[in-house]
């Protein structure tokens, strides 16, 4: 899509590249080979997102009524949607039961017995709790003690589970992987896995198409390791960001301009209510004005929504001049962007736009 399309568009608005999201889609399945690969939602849960990762044979991970309904809308087969909220509400258990769900992940004995409760012939995964070993990942999850004393009376045994999961936040680093697959491996030893059994271990999200390459050679060593000792084993993986950061990007409008404490500041319509990253890990790779040309002359500008809350949502450096009607181009906006949109004010939801 052309600078002079862009124009015409209405701002704020999200633009996405069909061929963007599936070339990042078909780089995690290539690196990840041997590992069935399900979109986590929660990077992005707009419809014509999720068909275009059905288009090329995605699977779906879901974690909430609302995203299941949005995969089902999209044409998707239940059959490819998994649900991995290891907490939640006997109505969302029952809806997505309901509905075609058949895999459920719980983290407490009492969420293993709703699920027993509420529900027939279905996979139940037990998520292992990994945040005593790498501090920055979210903590949900068994802990290795409850693991052991449940094992040992009885309750979890290899045949009332079909498998486990794990999920590292942010998974670029060797030595963080190595030390929870120790974990992993401990635990398969407490349940005495079958070689004949088939279970699952689904290895969670967080992994990165930029990560060095010795991290995939890594997680193949383990892998080809594993299904050699347990033939059965079925292995899954929830990447999100990686799918559609690259592939999708902002545009707003600069609705006002004027200058106070050394800053230029950039008033416009696009802001939290429409989803804009602003924190240092949410923020745009870069930064254009559509049919500006770049100048020698560095100015420095913060960027702050149309809300009575006037926060900056970040500084930029830019070589160019900005002025009120210029379209602001906001690269690599394709995750949590779109899905963190807040009501503030009541903002009409950003629309979508499909290219290429």
């Amino acid at each position: 899509m052309s600078n002079t399309i862009f124009k015409q568009l209405q701002t704020p608005c999200y633009v996405f590249s069909k061929s963007k999201i599936k070339e990042s889609y078909e780089r995690i399945c290539s690196k990840m080979k041997g590992i069935q690969i399900y979109y986590s939602l929660k990077a992005n849960a707009e419809i014509p997102v999720i068909q275009v990762l059905s288009s090329v044979g995605a699977k779906f991970e879901v974690a909430s009524d609302g995203e299941f309904d949005r995969v089902l809308t999209a044409g998707v087969d239940p059959e490819n949607i998994i649900c991995g909220l290891p907490v939640k509400k006997e109505y969302t258990i029952q809806n997505l039961y309901s509905k075609g769900c058949r895999y459920f992940v719980f983290d407490m004995i009492s969420e293993y017995k709703k699920i027993n409760k509420l529900t027939n012939n279905v996979t139940r995964i037990l998520r292992v709790y990994i945040n005593d070993l790498i501090p920055n990942s979210l903590e949900f999850g068994m802990s290795l003690q409850e693991i052991k004393e449940y094992v040992s009376n009885g309750m979890l045994s290899q045949e009332n589970i079909e498998g486990i999961s794990f999920h590292i936040s942010n998974n670029v680093n060797i030595e963080n992987f190595n030390i929870v697959w120790e974990r992993i491996c401990y635990i398969f030893e407490l349940f005495n896995f079958s070689k004949l059994k088939s279970f699952i271990l689904n290895i969670g999200g967080g992994y990165r198409n930029y990560a060095e390459d010795d991290f995939f050679l890594n997680l193949k060593e383990k892998i080809e390791d594993i299904k050699n000792k347990y033939p059965n084993i079925i292995l899954l993986a929830e990447p999100g960001n990686t799918v559609v950061n690259e592939s999708g990007i902002l545009l707003s409008t600069v609705v006002g301009i004027r200058t106070r404490n050394g800053f230029f500041d950039i008033y416009m319509d696009a802001g939290k209510p429409t989803g804009l990253k602003t924190d240092n890990k949410r923020m745009p790779s870069y930064i254009n004005v559509i049919n500006k040309n770049k100048t020698n002359n560095l100015n420095k500008y913060r960027f702050i929504d149309l809300t009575c809350m006037h926060r900056p949502h970040f500084v930029y450096d830019l070589p160019f001049a900005i002025e009120v009607g210029d379209i602001l181009e906001f690269g690599n906006m394709g995750a949590y962007s779109v899905c963190l949109q807040s009501m503030f004010h009541v903002w009409t939801s950003p629309p979508i736009y499909l290219i290429d």
